[in-house]
């Protein structure tokens, strides 16, 4: 398991939503396929198979919590579409 398997593993199994590595996430956002604009310490992610906006911001390196939750939601949508595509 890479170290993108096991970040992603831990986002959707862990109900904690500190201690997470900004430039990981971004990394792992971008290899799921998220289209990435940066201004200034904002990095908004869009999806086409997702509707709305992530607006990610590091505080001190770190993801901050209420944007993990975001994060969670959004691969949840994703892995639903996914199923809805098949």
């Amino acid at each position: 398991m890479g170290k993108q398997d096991k970040l992603l593993y831990r986002i959707l199994t862990d109900r904690h939503n500190n201690g997470y590595n900004f430039d990981e996430m971004c990394s792992l956002l971008k290899s799921l396929g998220f289209s990435v604009i940066v201004r200034g310490s904002h990095h908004k992610f869009t999806h086409p198979h997702l509707k709305g906006i992530l607006n990610l911001q590091p505080k001190k390196h770190e993801v901050k919590p209420y944007q993990v939750r975001q994060i969670r939601g959004a691969l949840a949508a994703l892995e639903a579409t996914k199923e809805t595509r098949k």
